[in-house]
Order: structure tokens, then sequence, then C-alpha cells
């Protein structure tokens, strides 16, 4: 790898860019194209631009070679491990970050002239459209139907597959609703002084994503039984969370087609353990143990079981598997 000195041309910083977009912007001022740039200057050989926010030796080199300010630039980096994902100072589910992927807004790409870049916060798939003008994010071409890659990329406003301009396409606004979802999101995530109601409060970042995807598939079984627990349903499922616990009491008296709280805890003990079993399928698939506590807990006092009447309940919420039963 050639030692790296300071180009004599460069691009501007910005704080909010993606460590890979900027990458792609800077080749150029060096008469090369990023692969040239990953495997001359930043010892990346047979590696991707997205991986350079993984290494910190190459974050640094990338710094030297831009003249960019180290600290600014390393607030893009990640790092992935098998549970989660560390990224902007949150810590994130599996599936929120996918590096490989580009996720773009055409209209503040265009209104950026040449400054157009891939911001950090476009890379978040919980976050599907723009924090600030509400506009929705591309993450397929619109011409050829490609996903968005990074490979083979000349520019970061062209598809990959089949070169179309993408700050050509005509923005798409997002609702109301969603986009105020997806600020919401973003304030939890960002500012860390934002605090969900008690007990969810108690949860950590990563364990209150989870829930808040969580709900968004719970508000519509059985609806919609093709509804994901994803990261793209969580700010929906967000703004259920900011109103814990009346938006989930809500939630549970349509599905047993009860007009008050008061209904739910009338009738004999076996008729309300089996009641509350219904909904013990759905409980089952909150990825977090923390969150399907504080649900159960939810139940229990819904169904009038407070004070822990019935141990029946919580053998029916809290199902062992066959394997695990066995002595």
């Amino acid at each position: 790898m050639r030692a790296n000195t300071p180009w004599l041309r460069t691009i501007e910083q910005f704080e909010d860019e993606a460590i890979a977009s900027i990458a792609v912007r800077l080749a150029p001022m060096g008469r090369i194209d990023t692969d040239t740039l990953l495997s001359l200057h930043l010892g990346m050989t047979d590696q991707s631009v997205p991986t350079i926010a993984s290494r910190t030796d190459a974050i640094a080199e990338l710094a030297a070679l831009g003249s960019f300010d180290h600290t600014k630039l390393s607030k893009g980096a990640w790092r992935m491990f098998k549970d989660r994902t560390e990224f902007m100072g949150c810590v994130l589910p599996v599936g929120w970050l996918a590096p490989e992927r580009r996720r773009l807004a055409p209209g503040r790409m265009a209104a950026d002239g040449k400054n157009a870049r891939i911001k950090n916060a476009w890379l978040l798939s919980g976050l599907i459209c723009d924090i600030e003008t509400g506009e929705t994010l591309l993450d397929r071409c619109p011409k050829c139907l490609n996903l968005l890659a990074w490979r083979n990329l000349p520019n970061v406003w062209s598809c990959q597959v089949c070169k179309l301009d993408l700050r050509s396409v005509a923005p798409r606004q997002s609702p109301p609703e969603t986009v105020a979802a997806v600020r919401e999101l973003a304030r939890y995530l960002f500012n860390h002084d934002f605090r969900l109601p008690a007990p969810v409060s108690n949860l950590s970042c990563l364990d209150a994503l989870k829930f808040a995807a969580w709900l968004s598939y719970f508000r519509w079984l059985p609806e919609d039984l093709s509804l994901a627990i994803s990261p793209k349903n969580t700010p929906a499922g967000f703004l259920q969370l900011k109103r814990w616990p009346a938006s989930f009491d809500e939630i549970v008296l349509q599905k047993m087609k009860a007009s008050a709280a008061e209904d739910l805890t009338r009738g004999d003990v076996i008729s309300r353990i089996k009641a509350a079993g219904t909904l013990s399928a759905a409980v089952a698939r909150l990825p977090s143990a923390a969150a399907q506590e504080i649900v159960r807990s939810r139940i229990e006092a819904l169904f009038g079981f407070a004070d822990g009447s019935s141990d029946g309940l919580k053998d029916v919420m809290m199902p062992i598997s066959e394997l695990n039963s066995r002595s």
C-alpha cells in the first residue's frame, strides 16, 4: 500500500455523509476509480467501498487522502456483531443496516447539485423517508428494478446496472403520518434525552426498537398475516410504543371484541385464561425477553390477574418447548 499524503484536490466534507459516499466522490479527485482507491491507497484489495466504514485503519487513511476531519468522518463508522449493529452512536437490531445497499432521496440529491451525496441516516432501513423533507427513499432503480448497490459505481447518484441518473427521478413524498413517525423515531435514536413511558423506558434502545417493530406486526393480526416484524414497520410501531400502555390496551380490546377494559376481567378464571392465551403465539414472537415480560405483565393486568391469582395464565403465556421440558 502506498503511503498516503493529502491529495492536491479534494471534496467538501459533510458530517452527515456516509463514508462510502465520501470515498466514491473522492476517487475522481485522484483520477482513479474506487477499486484503485481501495487497493492502492487503503490496502483493501477485493473488498467493497462500504467496508471502509468497518475498518479504523482505512477510515484514517481516507481522512489523510482527503484532508478530512478524522473525528467527523469516524461518525459514519459501523461495527456488526451476531446480535446487533453499532452505527451513529446507536445499538441497532440485525437488519437495520445492510452496508452493500444504497438508499437515496432523488429530490434531495438533485437539490444538492455538485455536492449530491448519500447520507448516513439513509442507510438505516427503519428510517423509510428523509427526515427533513419527508421524501420517500429509493432502494431500487425505477428503470431496471435492480437493488441499488455500491459496486462498479462511478458516482453516488447512478444506478450501477443501467446507469440511470437517479437525480432525474421524480421525488415521491411519504404520507404525513409516516413522516411524523419517522421523525419521532429519529429523535429517539439521535437525541439521547428522549424518554419513552415506563416501563418501556427501562428497555435498551436495541430492545425498544425490536418492541416497536413487533407492535406494528401485532396491531394488524390477524387482518394482515403477511406483515413482518421488520425495521420498515418500526416507525408505525414506535408511535404505538410512545403511547404505552394505552395503545396496547386498545389493540387487545379490539382483538377481544370488547368495548371496555372491564369486559376482559369478567367471567370465570378458566375463560379468562383461554381468552388471554389466544395472544400467546404473538407474544412469543417478541425478539426481546425484556419486552416479552412487559407485555405479559400488561396482559395479566388487563385480564384481571395482576395480583398473581392464576398460575395457569403464566403456563399459557410462557410455553416451554418439548425438548426443554424433558427431564
